[in-house]
């Protein structure tokens, strides 16, 4: 098990916590959009239409809420169906896939709370995803910035 403390700088976390949710997920919706065209095209994540998903940075402090609306990504201020919290280090190894959704779930590392089934089908989605084919640069810059962020957080 990994022993890092795998929590995010305070001065930077505090700074952010400072900034109104609703435009952290405003952010979070237009970046997603953009990396995931082809897949809201083809319906990939048409399971989210008329839903709230809350996902909380907990070791910074802010919560990006998201729907689906049209086939794009959008902010949402209505209450969650699935929320899904965890540290920044674990959404990093989570999207650079160096540990898989079911460890970080059953170590408590990621905890969801809500719509179960919904869960379900957002782990489906992550599992069914090749980001190196489908967004390999991006893949590229997560998987160069894990090393640096354990080196930050003191790994």
């Amino acid at each position: 098990m990994n022993t890092l403390p795998r929590h995010f700088p305070k001065l930077p976390a505090k700074l952010l916590a400072k900034i109104p949710n609703r435009y952290h997920s405003q952010i979070l919706a237009l970046g997603l959009n953009r990396l995931l065209t082809s897949l809201l095209a083809t319906g990939e994540l048409d399971f989210l239409e008329n839903k709230t998903l809350k996902i909380s940075l907990l070791d910074v402090n802010i919560c990006f809420c998201l729907g689906i609306q049209q086939q794009r990504l959008t902010p949402s201020q209505a209450p969650p169906n699935l929320s899904i919290e965890g540290n920044v280090y674990d959404f990093l190894c989570l999207a650079t896939q160096h540990e898989d959704p079911d460890s970080l779930f059953f170590q408590r590392r990621l905890r969801l709370t809500g719509d179960i089934n919904l869960g379900l089908q957002l782990k489906n989605f992550l599992d069914r995803v090749e980001p190196e084919l489908h967004f390999p640069k991006f893949q590229s810059l997560l998987m160069q910035s894990l090393p640096i962020y354990q080196r930050i957080i003191g790994g």
